[in-house]
C-alpha cells in the first residue's frame, strides 16, 4: 500500500474516534500499525496512532490485560518520542486510567514498564 492509502486510513481511524465508534478506530489503527504502513507518515501521525489507539482500546477494554495494552500505547509515545508535544497528554491518560481503575495488575505494568524504561509520571 502506498502514502495514500496510510493517510486515507490514518483520517478513516480520526473519523472512527470522532464518531466514537472505538471498535473500529481500534482495528484500523492497529492495522495501519501491524501493516507497517505508519511508517510513511510524518513522526506526529505516527505517534496519534498510537495515542488513539490507545484510547480506543481503553474505551473498548473488557479485562486488566486490554487496560494495560491501552496504558502500554501511551508509556511507548512517552518512550520512543520523547520530545513529543503529546507526552504531556499520554502522562494524563495514563494517571487516568490508573485513578478510574481498581486493577492491581495495571498499577503494577504501569509501574515496571515506566520503571523500565526509566520514565516518570
Amino acid at each position: 500500500m502506498g502514502l495514500n492509502d496510510a493517510e486515507t486510513s490514518y483520517k478513516l481511524g480520526l473519523d472512527y474516534m470522532e464518531k466514537k465508534d472505538f471498535e473500529s478506530a481500534y482495528r484500523e489503527f492497529n492495522r495501519l500499525i501491524f501493516s507497517g504502513e505508519h511508517y510513511g507518515l510524518s513522526e506526529t501521525k505516527k505517534v496519534e496512532i498510537f495515542m488513539n489507539r490507545g484510547i480506543s482500546k481503553y474505551n473498548i477494554a473488557k479485562n486488566e490485560q486490554e487496560l494495560c495494552e491501552a496504558a502500554d500505547d501511551w508509556i511507548d509515545v512517552l518512550y520512543k518520542h520523547p520530545n513529543s508535544p503529546y507526552n504531556s497528554e499520554a502522562k494524563r491518560l495514563i494517571q487516568m486510567a490508573l485513578q478510574n481503575s481498581n486493577s492491581y495488575t495495571l498499577q503494577v505494568f504501569v509501574k515496571g514498564m515506566m520503571q523500565q524504561r526509566n520514565l516518570y509520571l
